[in-house]
């Protein structure tokens, strides 16, 4: 649902109940909205209200309406913001300008034009049809220079349409520098200006040729452009969008045949590199109305040839691409693809196709690999980098890898193999499956020594891992230097301590000593207790492993005596 093409029938649905409509089209009848403003944006306004005056605002984006209003409504759509959407659609009820309104006694058709029957025309009178209905049943027997006199509506010319879009985009440039989106009294205070309204524009176009149609719609989308080559900013993008919608439309309706049709279809190849179809939704836009445009194969022809000829960017590359892929262009739509490659899972699609489907593998697994030599850093130590590697696209990196693994595997290519386990190990950082991998494969290749260099580099956040691996292979010497490590986590060096009490009984007394200390240090009951298990632990090994009660009563004498004034503690250490 778009506000520049909202319906009774729409907000009646878009209310949270018919009662809510109701209600909300008394609040618009008694003219309870103030401070009304639309723009490219959307709307904000402030509605009188049974308690006070309440703040509504209504975005428009992807064919969607959010809302939020400042009652205590709890729903969804409130009163308020029906009243809103009404005043959007009809104007202010309060206003009466007798120039504007002349009693409706018939409409005139011109005379290639349908008639319209006098139960539609009755209809219409009585507010049952809106006039865009009429318009849309006549355009479709009489494209060729129509004008259809709307009721309620004074007709303006090309010129000062024109000035209407000039007037808007200067006025939105202003309210957005401004107001930069707050909603605040600055807002208000701005939006008692008097702001040209481009929906009211696009009703008044309908009146006009289809050439000047175009031309009109055209102008939207060049002001928009000059704009932002001025300040670098899209102003008015959904009008923009619409105009694009409407500039396609109203080509179609001229039933032009090649080459007649080039000049409007060079006018959208044109804009492919103005810099504000970079914005999303002004590029879909564009695309989706060269795509209206093209509707032969003539046509899709003339444009890849328009577009390739003067040098393809990322937007323009995009849409070539699927112009081939509509005319069934399987070789340059390939060639496209593989020259827009930007996302992991574009490359694993364009390998698994070519492997599967067209059964050519080397190309396959060169796509793949075109994927490491342009995505992953050119050094192995930049920890960073690869660890930001790791956070995007996860699951399709990790495909990618198995795959190459898997052919080099079955190739029997052991230094590729190693190379993609290493790249396995800098992306996702060290486990216990990939240790039992890797190791054979470095020891075969008599690089062991530099695996487990660069194994330390990158676990990252898993020395317990390594600290697993170390102690299921019993690298005692590996495990103890890493619990030794600063920063090293207390389940580390709990575990080896644990794992080397009986080899390494001093070891062991000294990481279960730091522990005593790191729990002590947060003066609570519970970590005194749980000090005091690992002190429970160092005397097992004086008096077992060691055979020395003497230094373990040396060893409690001390540390009692340290933290004597730690009362809760000393009781705990009493009972030992």
């Amino acid at each position: 649902m778009k506000l520049n093409d909202l319906t009774i029938e729409e907000i009646t649905e878009f209310a949270d109940s018919p009662a809510i409509f109701q209600q909300g089209q008394h609040c618009y009848d008694n003219g309870a909205v103030d401070q009304f403003f639309m723009s490219g944006k959307g709307i904000k306004a402030k509605v009188e209200g049974k308690t006070g005056q309440y703040s509504v605002e209504i975005r428009s984006g992807k064919g969607n309406l959010t809302t939020d209003c400042t009652c205590a409504y709890s729903g969804k759509v409130c009163e308020h913001i029906v009243a809103v959407l009404l005043y959007s659609l009809l104007g202010d009820p309060e206003e009466e300008d007798e120039d504007e309104y002349e009693e409706p006694t018939m409409m005139v058709v011109p005379h290639q034009g349908i008639p319209i029957a006098p139960n539609i025309l009755q209809q219409l009178l009585r507010g049952e049809l809106h006039i865009e209905d009429i318009f849309e049943l006549i355009a479709q027997e009489e494209r060729r220079n129509n004008v259809i006199p709307f009721p309620n509506s004074k007709k303006m010319t090309v010129a000062e349409l024109k000035q209407e879009i000039q007037a808007f985009f200067e006025a939105v440039q202003g309210e957005e520098e401004e107001a930069r989106d707050d909603f605040n009294d600055s807002f208000f205070g701005l939006s008692e200006l008097e702001l040209p309204d481009l929906n009211r524009l696009f009703n008044q176009v309908k009146q006009l040729t289809l050439k000047e149609q175009i031309e009109v719609l055209w102008y939207v989308v060049t002001s928009g452009n000059l704009i932002f080559s001025r300040t670098g900013t899209v102003f008015g993008e959904i009008e923009i969008a619409e105009a694009l919608e409407l500039f396609a439309h109203r080509v179609q309706g001229l039933d032009l045949e090649m080459p007649q049709k080039e000049v409007y279809l060079n006018s959208l190849i044109a804009a492919f590199d103005w810099p504000m179809f970079m914005n999303e939704e002004l590029d879909i836009a564009l695309k989706e109305a060269m795509d209206l445009l093209c509707s032969t194969e003539e046509e899709l022809r003339y444009a890849i040839a328009t577009l390739e000829s003067c040098g393809l960017e990322k937007n323009s590359g995009k849409w070539v691409m699927d112009a081939y892929r509509r005319l069934g262009d399987e070789q340059n739509f390939l060639r496209l693809y593989e020259e827009n490659l930007e996302r992991v899972e574009q490359y694993l699609m364009l390998a698994n196709y070519m492997g599967e489907v067209q059964g050519d593998i080397p190309r396959s697994i060169a796509i793949l690999e075109r994927w490491i030599a342009e995505h992953t850093p050119k050094t192995e130590d930049n920890v960073e980098e690869w660890a930001d590697l790791y956070t995007e696209d996860c699951p399709y990196t990790n495909e990618l890898l198995t795959d190459l693994t898997q052919y080099y595997y079955e190739q029997g290519d052991r230094p590729n193999l190693y190379r993609i386990f290493l790249l396995g190990l800098r992306i996702d950082g060290l486990c216990p499956e990939l240790y039992e991998k890797i190791k054979p494969v470095a020891v075969a290749l008599n690089c062991w020594e530099d695996c487990q260099r660069q194994m330390h580099l990158f676990a990252r956040d898993d020395a317990e891992v390594l600290a697993t691996i170390y102690l299921k292979q019993k690298n005692w010497d590996a495990a103890i230097s890493l619990a030794e490590a600063p920063g090293c986590p207390i389940p580390v060096k709990q575990a080896v301590a644990s794992k080397v009490k009986s080899s390494h009984p001093k070891v062991a007394i000294a990481l279960y000593n730091e522990l005593v200390h790191h729990y002590i240090q947060k003066k609570t009951r519970p970590n005194y207790q749980t000090a005091t298990k690992y002190v429970k632990l160092i005397r097992e090994i004086y008096l077992s492993s060691l055979k020395s009660p003497f230094q373990w009563q040396d060893y409690l004498d001390d540390l009692q005596q340290k933290y004597s004034r730690y009362r809760a503690l000393q009781e705990d250490l009493q009972k030992l």
